[in-house]
C-alpha cells in the first residue's frame, strides 16, 4: 500500500493550470482568515482617518465681511463656522494686547456696548453685535476659533465721519500790524479726511500780495498766507470743511489789522501815522423828564484795536447796577456802539455823562448832557435812541417809507426822523392816531440761516421786565415768533418762548411796539396786530400798491 505524505501547500490536483490557486481547506481557515479581517482593519481605520479629517471645524470664507458705517449706526459681524458643534467661538479686538470681547456665549466687556448671538442659522453662525458705534469703536475684529492651531479671521469697522472743525487749533480772531504776512489756520478731522476751502464773509476777493495783489474768491487748502497785509483785509474769513459726508462745517476768523485808526487810505497813498480813538457822541444833549422810566444815550466809537470804553458821571465810572446798565454793538470794522441805560430816573441823576474810549494808540471821550423838562401828563416815560440818526455803524440814511403809503386810511407813514436823537414818547393807546415809522435797516447781531427775517425791541415796553427781551421774526418760520431774555440769548440761540400766532406772517418789515406784534399776514394784504398776553389780534387791509406781492 502506497502511502504518501501531503504536504498542506501542495495541492494533488491533477490539473496543473489550477493547482497553484486551490489551498487546502485547514489553511483557509487558520491563515486565510485573519489575513483578511487585518486587511479589512486597516481599510476601515484609514477611511475613518479621512473621515475624521474631513470633518474639522473651519471658519468659511464670508465671514468677518468688512463694514462701514455712520456715527450711531449698529453694526454686525457674522462668523461662520463648518463642523463647528463642539467648538467655541472667541471675538476681540485687534490691539496690543487683543481686547476680549466675548466667548463662547458669554459677553466680557460692555454688555451695553456688544452683544453675541452664539450658533444662530441652524448652529453654524456666531453674530458680533456693537451697538451705536463711535470713532473709538473703528477698527479691526477677530473671530477666533479654539481649533489646534488656532483658525481666526478679521473684518475691519471704518467710520464715514462728518468733517468737525477743531476749535482750540483754529483761533476765532486773528492779529497782524499792517503791513506784516499772516497765516490763517483751519484744522478739521473727518472721514474721508475732508477738504478746506477758504472764502471772505463780505464776498470779496482774497488778495495773497498786498491790497492790490491777485488773489481768488476761493482759496483751497487749510491754511491761508496774506502778504504784506492791508487794512483791507480785515475781514472775516469763513472755512469750509467737507468730505461728502453731510453735514459741512464751517468756522470764521476774524482778522483784525493794527492799523492807524482813521478812514482807509486811497490806493497808492501814504499810510497815514497812529491817532487816538475817535468819540462821536449820538448827541450832545437829552431831554427827560424825572422818574422817566428809561433814558437811553450812546457814543459811537472808531478804534482799532477794539477800546476799552467806560461810561463816567460826576468823576466816577458807572457799572451795571438797578440804576444804570451799559450794552455794545460792533460792526465788522472799525466802529462800535455803546448804549448807556439810565433807569427810573432821579434829579441827582441829570448832569454831564462822559463816553470815554481808550486803546493802545491814546483815548478820547465824548459828552452828552441829560438835562431835565416837565412832564406831559405825569406819565411814566421813556427817552430812547433815534434809530436812523448815525448812532448805530449799520444805520443808512434815505430808509423811507413804501411808495404808496399814504393811501392806507388810518394809518399815517413818517420818513425817518429829523428831530433830535433824544425823545420822550407819551404811552399813547388806541384812541390815539398810530404812526408806523420807516427807520434804518436792520443793525447786526447774530447770524442766521435765512434771507430774510428781523430782530426787534419794544420800542415802548409796557414795564421794565420787557426792557431787555428781544424777539425774532423768521420769514420761513412765519407761524411763530421767538422771545428771548436778553440780547445775549439772543445771539446764544437760546429762546426762552415761543408764541404760536394765529396766522403766518411774511417779509421781515415786522414790528414790535408795546407788547403787541404787527406783521403782515401772509398771502393777503392785511397788516396784523397780535398782542402777547391777552392773544388779541386785530387786521386792517393795506391799500393796492403797498402789498405789491402779498406772498412775498
Amino acid at each position: 500500500m502506497n502511502f504518501h505524505k501531503q504536504s498542506p501547500f501542495i495541492s494533488h490536483n491533477r490539473n496543473p493550470s489550477t493547482a497553484l490557486f486551490q489551498f487546502p481547506y485547514a489553511f483557509r481557515r487558520r491563515t486565510l482568515l485573519p489575513l483578511l479581517l487585518l486587511l479589512w482593519l486597516l481599510l476601515t481605520d484609514r477611511s475613518s482617518v479621512c473621515l475624521r479629517a474631513n470633518r474639522s471645524p473651519k471658519i468659511l470664507d464670508g465671514s468677518m465681511h468688512n463694514v462701514t458705517a455712520m456715527r450711531d449706526d449698529t453694526v454686525e459681524f457674522r462668523c461662520r463656522v463648518e463642523n463647528g458643534a463642539k467648538s467655541k467661538v472667541a471675538f476681540f479686538r485687534d490691539e496690543l494686547p487683543p481686547k476680549l470681547i466675548a466667548y463662547d456665549e458669554s459677553v466680557f466687556r460692555r454688555s451695553d456696548k456688544y452683544e453675541l448671538l452664539a450658533r444662530v442659522n441652524g448652529g453654524s453662525d456666531w453674530i458680533l453685535r456693537i451697538r451705536e458705534v463711535q470713532e473709538d469703536d473703528a477698527g479691526v475684529y477677530i473671530c477666533q476659533l479654539n481649533t489646534n492651531p488656532v483658525l481666526s479671521r478679521k473684518g475691519l469697522l471704518e467710520l464715514r465721519i462728518p468733517p468737525a472743525i477743531s476749535r482750540s487749533s483754529t483761533p476765532a480772531a486773528v492779529e497782524v500790524r499792517e503791513g506784516n504776512n499772516v497765516t490763517l489756520t483751519c484744522v478739521a478731522s473727518g472721514n474721508p479726511k475732508p477738504t478746506i476751502v477758504w472764502r471772505r464773509s463780505d464776498k470779496q476777493i482774497i488778495r495773497y500780495n498786498g491790497a492790490d495783489g491777485y488773489g481768488d474768491s476761493v482759496h483751497k487748502g487749510a491754511e491761508l498766507t496774506l502778504s504784506r497785509v492791508s487794512r483791507r483785509h480785515m475781514s472775516e474769513y469763513l472755512c469750509v470743511a467737507s468730505n461728502g459726508i453731510p453735514p459741512d462745517e464751517s468756522w470764521s476768523i476774524k482778522l483784525h489789522v493794527l492799523c492807524p485808526l482813521t478812514n482807509p487810505p486811497l490806493p497808492n497813498s501814504p499810510l497815514p501815522s497812529p491817532v487816538e480813538p475817535i468819540v462821536i457822541p449820538q448827541s450832545m444833549v437829552a431831554e427827560a423828564p424825572l422818574n422817566a422810566l428809561v433814558v437811553r444815550i450812546a457814543c459811537t466809537v472808531e478804534a482799532w484795536p477794539r477800546p476799552n470804553i467806560v461810561w463816567m458821571f460826576g468823576g466816577q465810572t458807572l457799572h451795571d447796577s438797578s440804576r444804570y446798565a451799559t450794552e455794545q454793538s460792533i460792526s465788522d470794522r472799525y466802529k462800535s456802539v455803546h448804549v448807556l441805560e439810565i433807569r427810573n430816573v432821579q434829579r441827582d441823576q441829570f448832569g454831564v455823562y462822559k463816553c470815554l474810549a481808550s486803546n493802545d494808540y491814546g483815548s478820547h471821550f465824548g459828552e452828552i448832557r441829560l438835562i431835565e423838562v416837565p412832564p406831559s401828563d405825569g406819565r411814566s416815560l421813556i427817552v430812547s435812541l433815534n434809530e436812523g440818526s448815525g448812532a448805530n455803524p449799520d444805520d443808512e440814511a434815505g430808509d423811507a417809507g413804501g411808495e404808496g403809503a399814504e393811501a392806507l386810511e388810518g394809518w399815517h407813514w413818517l420818513p425817518p426822523s429829523s428831530s433830535p436823537p433824544s425823545v420822550w414818547l407819551r404811552n399813547q393807546l388806541a384812541d390815539k392816531d398810530c404812526f408806523l415809522e420807516g427807520v434804518g435797516k436792520p443793525i447786526f447781531h447774530a447770524h442766521a440761516n435765512t434771507y430774510y427775517g428781523a430782530w426787534m425791541r419794544d420800542a415802548y415796553p409796557r414795564s421794565t421786565a420787557d426792557l431787555h427781551k428781544r424777539w425774532l421774526a423768521v420769514h420761513f418760520e412765519g407761524d411763530s415768533l421767538a422771545e428771548f431774555a436778553s440780547e445775549a440769548e439772543l445771539r446764544r440761540g437760546r429762546p426762552s418762548l415761543s408764541h404760536a400766532l394765529p396766522h403766518p406772517f411774511r417779509g421781515s418789515n415786522s414790528v414790535f411796539f408795546n407788547g403787541s406784534f404787527y406783521f403782515h399776514r401772509a398771502g393777503t394784504p392785511m397788516l396784523a396786530k397780535f398782542e402777547l398776553n391777552s392773544r388779541r389780534y386785530d387786521e386792517v387791509q393795506i391799500a393796492e400798491g403797498i402789498a405789491h406781492k402779498y406772498d412775498d
